[in-house]
């Protein structure tokens, strides 16, 4: 069940405030608590992911309490078995052993992306189970009294099953990437050159009907395909992120002198996934403004009755402090000339308009998010220093009411994202001021 079917048109807001409790929400609890769901008992992973999904698209930040639900769904999981194939007990048919398949493909997609959110090591290890994916079967072709599972369709037709089965895919290796980036020790350049290869193996191997065309071009499809689509382009846009944020932090970094430049081999490899990171970046910018327009009654997407959460913000945050750490720091000497050919400074003037754009949609949910307010006033402070000739950078010392280091009570949970909290914390400090 979608929270967003629950938002009726003609409401007033009040009755779509996150805050307030849902009746379905309210069941929810009360038939977990009276089933003992601690005991494991029948469809008691399916209600808690039940409740899950809906309290996290209910929240407007990020908030600590659904990553703690999510331990607990887990666990619960693991103790009744989904952490293996239904292959190891006999006593399971296969039409329930391809249902606790398909509920184990959530689990793992959830603790990925909440991992990725929080900025934290995920729970679950590759090492310790062995359940197979889910085959791309339509429900009609699966029974309950059935003796044995038909095979798999081709991933040239279209089932329910055939996105989950895509994103599957990415999961696996953006939990690759989260255990090296979260690691003790630094990616080596070989780690991290293979890490990039299996990502662009994630992205070929998107089946043909899900590979992602401007919505411009599919007017015509269903709202839930290119749904679909965006997806799976957000997640391989945020593998690109993730796995390559580093060498922009690190660059903004060496330029202020505070870290040695490195050997001219790796200075090379350094600046080719900078080059990856902001691309990336103004390519998920560039869906999130597609979403925001077809959204809208008369839109394609409209029917779905999107509503953003901070589980959707989030991809969409991170791609724009990317952005941002980016033209700030061209406009302020870093990256160095040997990071910019002409066509990517001039690239700069692109991708300051779609930061602008980017504000707007900021902007619109300051009121109700403090991550996307923060946002808003860190962009807003940007285009200062742009648009003024006269206006120069604040630097330490320097009174600034507007100043991110004054945003009291401001959660920045969701940048803490392999670096992303500590460089935002840096940028506070060295160019708005504390």
């Amino acid at each position: 069940m979608s929270f967003a079917a629950q938002a009726q048109p003609g409401t007033p807001d009040q009755a779509h405030d996150p805050a307030l409790p849902l009746p379905f929400l309210e069941q929810i609890v009360s038939c977990l608590v009276l089933g003992n769901y601690t005991h494991g008992a029948p469809y008691a992973i399916e209600a808690l992911l039940h409740y899950f999904v809906l309290e996290r698209r209910r929240a407007r930040d990020t908030q600590a309490d659904t990553w703690l639900v999510m331990g607990i769904i887990l666990r619960l999981a693991q103790r009744m078995g989904y952490h293996r194939d239904p292959l190891h007990f006999p006593g399971i048919t296969p039409f329930q052993g391809e249902m606790r398949r398909r509920v184990w493909l959530m689990i793992h997609g959830i603790d990925i992306t909440t991992a990725l959110q929080f900025g934290l090591p995920r729970m679950i290890s590759p090492r310790h189970g062995d359940t197979a994916p889910p085959r791309n079967l339509s429900d009609h072709e699966l029974r309950e009294d059935m003796a044995v599972l038909p095979p798999s369709r081709p991933e040239t037709e279209h089932t329910p099953m055939l996105h989950m089965v895509a994103r599957n895919r990415f999961f696996v290796v953006l939990g690759a990437i989260a255990d090296a980036s979260m690691g003790a020790s630094k990616m080596t350049p070989v780690e991290e050159s293979r890490l990039l290869q299996r990502l662009y193996d994630a992205r070929d191997a998107i089946p043909p009907g899900l590979r992602y065309t401007s919505l411009s071009d599919s007017l015509g499809d269903a709202a839930s395909h290119n749904i679909h689509r965006i997806i799976l382009m957000v997640l391989f846009y945020k593998g690109l992120i993730v796995l390559n944020w580093h060498h922009v932090r690190l660059v903004n970094v060496r330029t202020r002198g505070e870290e040695p430049r490195p050997a001219a081999a790796r200075e090379e490899t350094c600046r080719s996934s900078y080059r990856i990171c902001t691309t990336a970046a103004l390519k998920m910018l560039e869906i999130q403004h597609e979403v925001e327009e077809q959204r809208r009654p008369g839109g394609c997407l409209a029917s779905l009755g999107l509503r953003f959460s901070a589980a959707y913000n989030h991809e969409f945050l991170m791609a724009t402090l990317v952005l941002f750490t980016h033209v700030y720091g061209i406009a302020n000497g870093a990256p160095p000339d040997s990071y910019l050919d002409d066509g990517e400074k001039a690239e700069m003037h692109e991708m300051e308009g779609v930061l602008r754009r980017a504000r707007r949609t900021w902007s619109l949910r300051s009121a109700h998010s403090r991550e996307a307010a923060a946002v808003d006033k860190l962009l807003g402070k940007l285009f200062r220093i742009l648009d003024g000739p006269g206006e120069a950078v604040l630097m330490d010392g320097e009174a600034d009411d507007a100043s991110m280091g004054q945003l009291d009570g401001v959660d920045w949970g969701f940048l803490a994202e392999f670096g992303l909290l500590s460089h935002l914390q840096d940028l506070s400090r060295h160019c708005i001021g504390r």
